[in-house]
């Protein structure tokens, strides 16, 4: 089973979508590709933040920050805190740690899927 992570957004005419895209590569960074801004988690999830109405699944899913509910925790601890909440029929808790869970481990697949396939040299 897949799932798609990225979707093309169109939400900028083409001069802005050429200067603001990260997939540019410049000729002095041919043979540097590693260091393109397509490898910087920190740009993507930037773009989020600048740019107001910025509909880039894979932006949002690098952004993700934790809950403060469930900082520290790991998955594990996690899903035990949302099947405690499902048995008290807390339901709207246990969908909460259930969404965190699933927006970390889209995050991280996303991140292993650009540092393993997309970016040479990391």
């Amino acid at each position: 089973q897949s799932v798609q992570l990225c979707e093309q957004d169109r939400a900028l005419d083409e001069p802005q979508a050429a200067y603001y895209s990260p997939y540019k590569l410049k000729k002095e960074m041919l043979y540097r590709a590693h260091m393109s801004t397509t490898c910087s988690f920190g740009m993507m999830a930037r773009l989020v933040q600048t740019m107001q109405g910025l509909q880039s699944p894979c932006a949002r899913a690098i952004a993700y920050r934790y809950p403060p509910e469930f900082a520290g925790m790991q998955a594990k601890e996690v899903l035990a805190k949302a099947r405690a909440d499902l048995q008290q029929n807390n339901y709207a808790e246990a969908y909460k740690a259930l969404e965190h869970v699933k927006a970390v481990r889209r995050k991280f697949v996303l991140i292993e899927k650009i540092t393993k396939q997309w970016c040479p040299g990391f």
